[in-house]
């Protein structure tokens, strides 16, 4: 299953989960973004026939922005098309739930790290880096990034890098 970024379970402390909840409870709007899912409008999957990079997209997101939050009209229509870049193998109307997995996701030590696309990817990579992001397309997520791909930097940027160069 392809992952949202459920941005209410991003925070690692019960005591920030306890304080969002509550300002969600009390119908603070400075903490909106904290109560929705958001995903990437174009992601990047593992073709189910060849195993390469396969390209996700939805019809009815086209005019989108690059990320796309559960508030969006569009978010349960089940027109999700993936199309391989390597073979021609093409699905058309599926839910994002039926999405084949990330072509980007790989086990860097003990920490789980993905991506939804490559300039989501090259995104992360700057930001762990420690480059200025404030003008990426993906920039919004930067507070979401998990602190164990934090922690352990190094080796998370060492696996990133490795799979950029053959691309």
């Amino acid at each position: 299953m392809v992952p949202t970024l459920e941005l209410r379970r991003v925070r690692s402390s019960n005591t920030s989960q306890t304080s969002m909840s509550r300002a969600l409870t009390n119908g603070s709007k400075t903490h909106v973004r904290y109560g929705h899912s958001s995903r990437a409008r174009d992601i990047e999957v593992v073709c189910p026939r060849c195993g390469a990079r396969a390209r996700a997209f939805k019809a009815s997101e086209r005019d989108c922005g690059v990320v796309v939050s559960d508030l969006k009209g569009t978010w349960e229509i089940p027109d999700w098309t993936v199309a391989c870049l390597s073979c021609p193998h093409r699905s058309q109307d599926l839910t994002y739930e039926k999405l084949p997995p990330l072509f980007w996701q790989f086990t860097s030590r003990s920490a789980e790290v993905w991506a939804w696309n490559r300039d989501h990817l090259v995104f992360l990579a700057a930001y762990l880096s420690g480059e200025a992001v404030d003008g990426d397309a993906y920039a919004w997520f930067a507070p979401y990034v998990p602190g164990e791909w934090k922690r352990q930097r190094d080796s998370v940027l060492q696996e990133v890098f490795e799979r950029l160069k053959p691309l």
